[in-house]
């Protein structure tokens, strides 16, 4: 599959998943992983890496059947088609994602209202923050200023990624 067919799909590069690992705190805690918009299984991929030694369930959500496929035929729990809509019973202790640029602000609103404790490391189009154009956006500002979260733009992030 061509990932330019999917206007909102940016592989994770490596460099940037290593960047977002290593801003979770409590590794010695987590036990639950959900990575809820798997895409071409980049980040899961580093997740996995990292978390070879450690006893850690990683559980996947991909709404493009060829994608949930391969996260299949690498062994990932794939437990739903869509993020958006889902509503399952799991407890996650972390989320990592790499949400959709185009709705990024409907991804976050939903990985905070689904996680009871836990992390939350993601990647957003920066100007789902410097923007918040619409209520949606003004509301996830409001929440991560809330929550103390922490804000990092990282400049040409994608630069030397598969899809610039």
């Amino acid at each position: 599959m061509s990932i330019f067919k999917n206007p909102d799909l940016y592989p994770t590069p490596p460099i940037l998943a290593i960047k977002m690992l290593i801003k979770v705190k409590h590794w010695g805690k987590i036990k639950i992983i959900l990575e809820p918009s798997s895409g071409m299984v980049d980040l899961v991929e580093s997740i996995k890496d990292k978390c070879r030694h450690n006893n850690v369930d990683i559980s996947a959500i991909e709404i493009d059947t060829h994608c949930a496929d391969m996260l299949r035929g690498k062994g990932i729990n794939v437990i739903d088609s869509d993020f958006l809509q889902y509503n399952g019973l799991e407890q996650f202790d972390l989320i990592v994602a790499n949400f959709p640029f185009s709705d990024g602000d409907k991804h976050l609103h939903k990985a905070i209202d689904i996680l009871f404790s836990g992390e939350i490391v993601c990647i957003l189009n920066a100007e789902t923050i410097k923007n918040p154009y619409s209520n949606s956006r003004k509301d996830l500002v409001a929440k991560l200023n809330k929550f103390g979260a922490q804000i990092e733009y990282i400049k040409n992030a994608f630069s030397n990624a598969e899809r610039k």
